[in-house]
């Protein structure tokens, strides 16, 4: 059973995370009523690396849609959800563990496109004992051709 101290350990962790704000809304200063979002940035099959923003847990599809172009400073293609396929366990050990995670759906192509805002509802997780939400999404930038005069 997770103990205060194990709690205080996974806040402190998340805080490290390097995630700006999306921009959509206020983001509460209550870290368990924030919604961290995991970006996963390609181009077609290629990894181009990975983003974290931060947002409320009102966030939704249509705000994401309007500003991870703005944050990526990219036209966007697709914009999916890594699918959680029903994780009734999702209180991980440490955030290497999370991530780990999310790369194995990643790597499975387990996810779904971003259409209504019930997307984000039915597939944000949440770590440590549903405290902490998240979602994750993949993001695949448009390509834009440029020609020279």
């Amino acid at each position: 059973m997770r103990t205060q101290r194990d709690k205080e350990s996974i806040i402190a962790e998340l805080r490290t995370i390097h995630a700006e704000p999306l921009g959509a809304n206020e983001i509460p200063e209550d870290i368990t009523s924030q919604l961290l979002l995991f970006v996963s940035v390609y181009s077609g099959n290629d990894s181009l690396g990975n983003v974290h923003f931060r947002d409320s847990t009102a966030l939704t599809s249509s705000q994401i849609k309007k500003c991870l172009p703005k944050k990526l400073g990219r036209a966007i293609k697709e914009i999916e959800i890594v699918c959680k396929e029903s994780d009734e366990n999702n209180d991980y050990e440490t955030l290497k563990n999370l991530l780990t995670h999310i790369r194995e759906k990643l790597d499975s192509k387990e996810y779904k496109k971003l259409k209504k805002d019930e997307d984000i509802t039915d597939n944000t997780c949440k770590i440590f004992a549903g405290e902490f939400p998240y979602i994750a999404l993949r993001v695949d930038l448009d390509n834009i051709l440029c020609s020279v005069m």
